[in-house]
Protein backbone atom coordinates (compact mmCIF):
# COMPACT_ATOMS: atom_id res chain seq x y z
CA UNK A 1 0.00 0.00 0.00
CA UNK A 2 1.43 3.36 -1.06
CA UNK A 3 0.14 6.89 -0.45
CA UNK A 4 1.20 9.62 -2.86
CA UNK A 5 0.13 12.96 -1.28
CA UNK A 6 0.91 15.31 -4.17
CA UNK A 7 -0.79 18.67 -4.72
CA UNK A 8 -0.59 21.05 -7.66
CA UNK A 9 0.31 24.47 -6.28
CA UNK A 10 1.66 27.65 -7.83
CA UNK A 11 3.88 30.10 -5.96
CA UNK A 12 5.77 29.21 -2.80
CA UNK A 13 4.71 27.02 0.12
CA UNK A 14 4.16 29.86 2.61
CA UNK A 15 1.29 29.01 4.92
CA UNK A 16 0.57 25.68 3.21
CA UNK A 17 -0.87 23.02 5.51
CA UNK A 18 -2.84 19.86 4.75
CA UNK A 19 -4.19 16.93 6.72
CA UNK A 20 -5.59 14.54 4.12
CA UNK A 21 -7.56 11.51 5.21
CA UNK A 22 -8.14 8.28 3.32
CA UNK A 23 -11.50 9.49 1.98
CA UNK A 24 -9.66 12.39 0.32
CA UNK A 25 -7.69 9.98 -1.87
CA UNK A 26 -8.56 7.95 -4.92
CA UNK A 27 -7.80 4.24 -4.65
CA UNK A 28 -5.89 2.57 -7.51
CA UNK A 29 -5.92 -1.23 -7.50
CA UNK A 30 -2.75 -2.22 -9.32
CA UNK A 31 -1.98 -5.54 -11.02
CA UNK A 32 1.29 -6.13 -12.88
CA UNK A 33 1.20 -9.37 -14.82
CA UNK A 34 3.84 -12.06 -15.15
CA UNK A 35 4.04 -13.24 -18.78
CA UNK A 36 7.06 -15.38 -17.83
CA UNK A 37 8.46 -16.91 -14.64
CA UNK A 38 11.13 -15.48 -12.33
CA UNK A 39 10.81 -11.91 -13.62
CA UNK A 40 11.01 -8.67 -11.66
CA UNK A 41 9.69 -5.20 -12.38
CA UNK A 42 9.73 -1.59 -11.29
CA UNK A 43 6.80 0.78 -11.06
CA UNK A 44 7.18 4.51 -11.64
CA UNK A 45 4.46 7.03 -10.81
CA UNK A 46 5.07 10.51 -12.22
CA UNK A 47 2.81 13.48 -11.37
CA UNK A 48 2.44 16.31 -13.89
CA UNK A 49 3.54 19.66 -12.46
CA UNK A 50 1.68 22.92 -13.26
CA UNK A 51 4.51 23.98 -15.60
CA UNK A 52 4.08 20.82 -17.66
CA UNK A 53 7.14 19.02 -16.33
CA UNK A 54 7.23 15.55 -14.78
CA UNK A 55 8.58 14.49 -11.43
CA UNK A 56 9.37 10.77 -11.18
CA UNK A 57 9.27 9.25 -7.72
CA UNK A 58 11.86 6.59 -6.95
CA UNK A 59 10.85 3.38 -8.71
CA UNK A 60 9.25 0.66 -6.61
CA UNK A 61 10.80 -2.77 -7.20
CA UNK A 62 8.98 -6.09 -6.86
CA UNK A 63 8.78 -9.66 -8.15
CA UNK A 64 6.17 -10.60 -10.71
CA UNK A 65 3.24 -11.28 -10.32
CA UNK A 66 2.52 -8.13 -8.29
CA UNK A 67 -0.65 -6.66 -6.84
CA UNK A 68 -0.83 -3.51 -4.75
CA UNK A 69 -2.82 -0.45 -3.86
CA UNK A 70 -1.97 3.16 -4.62
CA UNK A 71 -3.70 6.18 -3.05
CA UNK A 72 -3.45 9.50 -4.92
CA UNK A 73 -5.08 12.87 -4.43
CA UNK A 74 -7.45 14.41 -7.01
CA UNK A 75 -6.45 17.37 -9.15
CA UNK A 76 -3.10 15.88 -10.19
CA UNK A 77 -2.50 13.97 -13.40
CA UNK A 78 -0.39 10.84 -13.10
CA UNK A 79 1.65 8.88 -15.61
CA UNK A 80 2.32 5.31 -14.53
CA UNK A 81 4.94 3.06 -16.14
CA UNK A 82 6.18 -0.48 -15.54
CA UNK A 83 9.57 -1.88 -16.57
CA UNK A 84 10.20 -5.64 -16.66
CA UNK A 85 13.60 -7.18 -15.88
CA UNK A 86 15.03 -10.66 -16.35
CA UNK A 87 18.13 -12.49 -15.16
CA UNK A 88 21.18 -10.34 -14.33
CA UNK A 89 23.64 -9.46 -17.09
CA UNK A 90 27.41 -9.99 -17.04
CA UNK A 91 27.79 -7.06 -14.63
CA UNK A 92 25.22 -8.47 -12.23
CA UNK A 93 22.60 -5.88 -13.10
CA UNK A 94 19.00 -6.92 -13.85
CA UNK A 95 18.55 -7.12 -17.62
CA UNK A 96 15.87 -4.75 -18.97
CA UNK A 97 13.30 -6.63 -21.07
CA UNK A 98 10.49 -4.18 -21.77
CA UNK A 99 8.23 -1.42 -20.51
CA UNK A 100 4.57 -0.42 -20.57
CA UNK A 101 3.54 3.24 -20.17
CA UNK A 102 0.16 4.97 -20.11
CA UNK A 103 -0.56 6.86 -23.35
CA UNK A 104 -1.96 9.90 -21.56
CA UNK A 105 -1.76 10.98 -17.89
CA UNK A 106 -4.94 10.64 -15.82
CA UNK A 107 -6.39 12.25 -12.73
CA UNK A 108 -8.67 10.42 -10.32
CA UNK A 109 -11.61 11.35 -8.10
CA UNK A 110 -11.52 11.24 -4.31
CA UNK A 111 -13.31 8.28 -2.78
CA UNK A 112 -13.42 6.34 -6.05
CA UNK A 113 -11.68 3.05 -6.88
CA UNK A 114 -9.90 2.35 -10.16
CA UNK A 115 -8.21 -0.68 -11.69
CA UNK A 116 -4.77 -0.43 -13.32
CA UNK A 117 -3.56 -3.57 -15.14
CA UNK A 118 -0.10 -3.63 -16.70
CA UNK A 119 1.92 -6.25 -18.54
CA UNK A 120 -1.02 -8.53 -19.37
CA UNK A 121 -1.88 -9.55 -22.96
CA UNK A 122 -2.82 -9.54 -25.65
CA UNK A 123 0.44 -7.74 -26.49
CA UNK A 124 0.29 -6.24 -29.98
CA UNK A 125 0.65 -3.12 -32.15
CA UNK A 126 -0.84 0.22 -31.09
CA UNK A 127 -1.49 3.28 -33.26
CA UNK A 128 -2.14 6.28 -31.05
CA UNK A 129 -1.73 10.03 -30.71
CA UNK A 130 -1.79 11.58 -27.25
CA UNK A 131 0.00 14.36 -25.41
CA UNK A 132 2.17 15.30 -28.38
CA UNK A 133 3.34 11.70 -28.82
CA UNK A 134 2.22 9.38 -31.59
CA UNK A 135 2.95 6.09 -33.28
CA UNK A 136 2.39 5.07 -36.89
CA UNK A 137 3.93 6.23 -40.17
CA UNK A 138 4.37 9.80 -41.42
CA UNK A 139 5.53 11.65 -44.52
CA UNK A 140 7.00 15.17 -44.61
CA UNK A 141 7.70 16.22 -48.18
CA UNK A 142 9.54 13.13 -49.35
CA UNK A 143 10.86 12.06 -45.96
CA UNK A 144 9.30 8.91 -44.49
CA UNK A 145 9.41 7.54 -40.95
CA UNK A 146 7.54 4.72 -39.20
CA UNK A 147 7.40 4.16 -35.44
CA UNK A 148 5.14 1.24 -34.52
CA UNK A 149 5.06 -0.26 -31.03
CA UNK A 150 4.42 -3.98 -31.52
CA UNK A 151 4.18 -5.09 -27.89
CA UNK A 152 1.68 -2.77 -26.19
CA UNK A 153 -0.37 -4.58 -23.55
CA UNK A 154 -4.05 -5.46 -23.51
CA UNK A 155 -4.98 -2.41 -21.44
CA UNK A 156 -3.56 -0.16 -24.16
CA UNK A 157 -0.37 0.93 -22.41
CA UNK A 158 2.23 1.56 -25.09
CA UNK A 159 4.94 -1.05 -24.92
CA UNK A 160 8.55 -1.44 -25.97
CA UNK A 161 10.16 -4.86 -25.77
CA UNK A 162 13.57 -6.40 -26.10
CA UNK A 163 13.72 -8.84 -29.02
CA UNK A 164 15.80 -11.67 -30.44
CA UNK A 165 15.30 -11.15 -34.19
CA UNK A 166 13.71 -8.40 -36.24
CA UNK A 167 13.33 -7.45 -39.87
CA UNK A 168 11.54 -4.44 -41.36
CA UNK A 169 11.28 -3.18 -44.92
CA UNK A 170 9.54 -0.71 -47.21
CA UNK A 171 8.89 -1.25 -50.92
CA UNK A 172 7.69 1.24 -53.54
CA UNK A 173 5.95 -0.47 -56.46
CA UNK A 174 7.88 -3.60 -55.49
CA UNK A 175 11.30 -1.91 -55.35
CA UNK A 176 13.04 -1.85 -51.95
CA UNK A 177 13.32 1.57 -50.29
CA UNK A 178 15.00 0.15 -47.19
CA UNK A 179 15.46 -3.07 -45.26
CA UNK A 180 16.76 -3.36 -41.71
CA UNK A 181 17.27 -5.88 -38.95
CA UNK A 182 15.31 -3.79 -36.46
CA UNK A 183 11.72 -2.94 -35.56
CA UNK A 184 10.07 0.15 -37.03
CA UNK A 185 11.80 2.55 -34.67
CA UNK A 186 11.37 5.94 -36.37
CA UNK A 187 14.35 6.01 -38.74
CA UNK A 188 13.94 8.46 -41.63
CA UNK A 189 14.13 7.44 -45.29
CA UNK A 190 13.83 9.41 -48.52
CA UNK A 191 11.05 8.56 -50.98
CA UNK A 192 10.65 9.55 -54.62
CA UNK A 193 8.13 12.34 -55.24
CA UNK A 194 5.79 10.33 -57.45
CA UNK A 195 2.68 8.63 -56.17
CA UNK A 196 3.39 4.95 -55.60
CA UNK A 197 1.97 1.87 -53.94
CA UNK A 198 4.01 1.12 -50.80
CA UNK A 199 4.32 -2.10 -48.83
CA UNK A 200 5.63 -1.72 -45.27
CA UNK A 201 6.53 -4.88 -43.37
CA UNK A 202 7.88 -5.80 -39.96
CA UNK A 203 8.57 -9.13 -38.25
CA UNK A 204 9.81 -9.17 -34.64
CA UNK A 205 10.35 -12.14 -32.30
CA UNK A 206 11.22 -12.26 -28.62
CA UNK A 207 12.38 -14.98 -26.23
CA UNK A 208 9.90 -17.12 -24.32
CA UNK A 209 12.00 -16.44 -21.21
CA UNK A 210 10.93 -12.80 -21.58
CA UNK A 211 7.30 -13.58 -22.42
CA UNK A 212 5.48 -16.83 -23.10
CA UNK A 213 2.89 -14.90 -25.14
CA UNK A 214 3.08 -12.66 -28.22
CA UNK A 215 6.42 -14.26 -28.99
CA UNK A 216 6.32 -13.09 -32.61
CA UNK A 217 4.41 -10.27 -34.27
CA UNK A 218 4.33 -9.76 -38.03
CA UNK A 219 2.57 -6.99 -39.92
CA UNK A 220 2.21 -5.79 -43.51
CA UNK A 221 0.59 -2.54 -44.60
CA UNK A 222 -0.10 -1.61 -48.24
CA UNK A 223 -1.00 2.01 -49.01
CA UNK A 224 -0.65 4.72 -51.65
CA UNK A 225 1.38 7.88 -51.10
CA UNK A 226 2.91 10.76 -53.04
CA UNK A 227 4.80 13.98 -52.36
CA UNK A 228 3.41 16.08 -49.50
CA UNK A 229 3.59 19.81 -50.26
CA UNK A 230 4.66 22.37 -47.67
CA UNK A 231 5.96 21.62 -44.20
CA UNK A 232 2.92 19.78 -42.85
CA UNK A 233 3.45 16.27 -41.53
CA UNK A 234 0.97 13.81 -43.01
CA UNK A 235 0.03 10.64 -41.17
CA UNK A 236 -0.02 7.71 -43.57
CA UNK A 237 -3.04 5.38 -43.65
CA UNK A 238 -1.93 2.55 -41.38
CA UNK A 239 -4.46 0.62 -39.31
CA UNK A 240 -4.17 -1.73 -36.33
CA UNK A 241 -6.51 -4.14 -34.56
CA UNK A 242 -5.98 -4.32 -30.80
CA UNK A 243 -7.32 -7.36 -28.91
CA UNK A 244 -8.48 -6.81 -25.32
CA UNK A 245 -9.68 -10.11 -23.77
CA UNK A 246 -10.02 -10.54 -20.04
CA UNK A 247 -6.98 -12.67 -19.24
CA UNK A 248 -5.41 -13.83 -16.02
CA UNK A 249 -2.26 -12.21 -14.71
CA UNK A 250 -0.10 -14.71 -16.65
CA UNK A 251 -1.99 -13.82 -19.88
CA UNK A 252 -4.03 -17.02 -19.69
CA UNK A 253 -7.64 -18.07 -20.22
CA UNK A 254 -9.51 -21.30 -19.45
CA UNK A 255 -9.28 -24.17 -21.92
CA UNK A 256 -12.40 -25.95 -23.16
CA UNK A 257 -14.60 -22.87 -22.73
CA UNK A 258 -16.38 -20.33 -24.89
CA UNK A 259 -14.33 -17.14 -24.83
CA UNK A 260 -15.04 -13.59 -25.96
CA UNK A 261 -12.22 -11.40 -27.27
CA UNK A 262 -13.19 -7.71 -27.51
CA UNK A 263 -11.14 -5.68 -29.97
CA UNK A 264 -10.87 -2.18 -31.37
CA UNK A 265 -9.61 -0.85 -34.69
CA UNK A 266 -7.17 2.05 -34.62
CA UNK A 267 -5.62 4.29 -37.24
CA UNK A 268 -6.99 4.93 -40.72
CA UNK A 269 -9.82 2.39 -40.40
CA UNK A 270 -12.55 2.11 -37.79
CA UNK A 271 -15.01 -0.64 -36.91
CA UNK A 272 -17.64 1.24 -38.88
CA UNK A 273 -15.59 2.28 -41.89
CA UNK A 274 -13.51 -0.85 -42.56
CA UNK A 275 -14.52 -2.26 -45.91
CA UNK A 276 -13.30 -5.77 -45.10
CA UNK A 277 -12.31 -7.48 -41.86
CA UNK A 278 -11.38 -11.15 -41.53
CA UNK A 279 -9.96 -12.71 -38.36
CA UNK A 280 -8.61 -16.25 -38.14
CA UNK A 281 -7.41 -18.20 -35.11
CA UNK A 282 -4.90 -20.99 -34.68
CA UNK A 283 -5.05 -23.47 -31.81
CA UNK A 284 -1.92 -25.40 -32.82
CA UNK A 285 0.89 -22.87 -32.89
CA UNK A 286 0.11 -21.49 -36.34
CA UNK A 287 0.17 -24.76 -38.27
CA UNK A 288 -3.52 -24.50 -39.20
CA UNK A 289 -5.95 -21.59 -39.15
CA UNK A 290 -9.74 -21.40 -38.96
CA UNK A 291 -12.19 -18.47 -39.28
CA UNK A 292 -13.10 -16.69 -36.05
CA UNK A 293 -16.66 -15.48 -35.56
CA UNK A 294 -16.67 -11.66 -35.56
CA UNK A 295 -19.67 -9.97 -33.91
CA UNK A 296 -20.46 -6.29 -34.58
CA UNK A 297 -16.82 -5.78 -35.56
CA UNK A 298 -16.16 -5.43 -31.87
CA UNK A 299 -15.51 -8.91 -30.53
CA UNK A 300 -14.53 -12.46 -31.42
CA UNK A 301 -16.58 -15.41 -30.21
CA UNK A 302 -14.19 -18.36 -29.76
CA UNK A 303 -14.44 -21.87 -28.37
CA UNK A 304 -11.18 -23.04 -26.81
CA UNK A 305 -10.24 -26.69 -27.30
CA UNK A 306 -9.75 -28.77 -24.18
CA UNK A 307 -6.32 -28.90 -22.65
CA UNK A 308 -3.57 -26.31 -22.30
CA UNK A 309 -2.18 -24.61 -25.38
CA UNK A 310 -1.54 -21.35 -27.17
CA UNK A 311 -3.92 -19.26 -29.27
CA UNK A 312 -2.63 -17.22 -32.22
CA UNK A 313 -4.62 -14.48 -33.98
CA UNK A 314 -4.42 -13.25 -37.57
CA UNK A 315 -6.16 -10.22 -39.12
CA UNK A 316 -6.76 -9.10 -42.70
CA UNK A 317 -8.32 -5.64 -43.05
CA UNK A 318 -9.10 -3.26 -45.91
CA UNK A 319 -10.06 0.32 -45.08
CA UNK A 320 -12.75 2.46 -46.76
CA UNK A 321 -10.34 4.69 -48.68
CA UNK A 322 -10.58 4.62 -52.46
CA UNK A 323 -7.04 3.24 -52.56
CA UNK A 324 -8.10 0.26 -50.45
CA UNK A 325 -5.24 0.40 -47.95
CA UNK A 326 -4.72 -2.97 -46.29
CA UNK A 327 -3.37 -4.57 -43.14
CA UNK A 328 -2.25 -8.15 -42.59
CA UNK A 329 -1.10 -8.90 -39.06
CA UNK A 330 -0.35 -12.03 -37.06
CA UNK A 331 0.25 -12.36 -33.32
CA UNK A 332 1.82 -15.73 -32.62
CA UNK A 333 0.93 -17.22 -29.22
CA UNK A 334 -1.31 -14.26 -28.45
CA UNK A 335 -2.33 -15.88 -25.15
CA UNK A 336 -2.29 -19.27 -23.46
CA UNK A 337 -5.05 -21.53 -22.15
CA UNK A 338 -4.85 -23.61 -19.00
CA UNK A 339 -6.99 -26.45 -17.70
Amino acid sequence: MRYRPVWNRTGDLSGFTAKPRRQNFAKLNLTVGAPAEDETATLTAAPLAPNGSWFDFDAVEFALLHTGTEYVLPGVKWRYAVNQYGAPDADGEPRWEGDQTVTAPSSYLAGKSYSLRFNIGVFGPRLYSAGGEASGAIRLGDEFAAYVLLFSDGAGHVGVSDYTTAKSALYANGTPVFTSHAPLNGERHTLSAGRHTYRLTTDVSRATSLSAVSTRVTAEWIFRSGHVAGDTVKRLPLSAVRFMPKLGAASTAKAGKAFTVPFTIEGAATARSARKLVVTVSYDGGRTWRPAKVTDRRRLELRHPAGPGTRSLRVALTDADADGNTLKRTIHRAYRTTS
